[in-house]
């Protein structure tokens, strides 16, 4: 069973989907839609590395505090749209796709 198949069957917690909807607001405000492709990648970068620009949005320490404490809070992150994955999974996950990118 794939990483996908695994996360698809659970609902987002209360603290997951307060994540999500936090990612989903900020890629409005980047692209004016609620999800764009490899989000999760991008803004995890920004968490990584500090603020940057992405899309129409500027990124700043605000916004990655505020991702940090929501990531925090459920112990994880939102991969593949909507699905959470623990922090150490999703680390693992970054790392392997930056390490070898299938991003583009």
């Amino acid at each position: 069973m794939s990483l996908r198949e695994r996360h698809m069957t659970a609902p987002l917690s209360e603290t997951a989907r307060e994540l999500w909807d936090y990612m989903s607001l900020l890629c409005e405000e980047a692209y004016n839609v609620s999800w764009i492709q490899h989000l999760e990648y991008a803004l995890w970068y920004a968490v990584s590395n500090g603020p940057m620009q992405y899309g129409r949005l500027a990124i700043t320490e605000h916004h990655i505090a505020h991702l940090k404490h929501l990531s925090d809070l459920c112990d994880g992150w939102i991969a593949f749209e909507e699905e959470w994955v623990s922090t150490a999974e999703w680390e693992r996950l970054y790392r392997g796709n930056i390490d070898h990118p299938r991003i583009g």
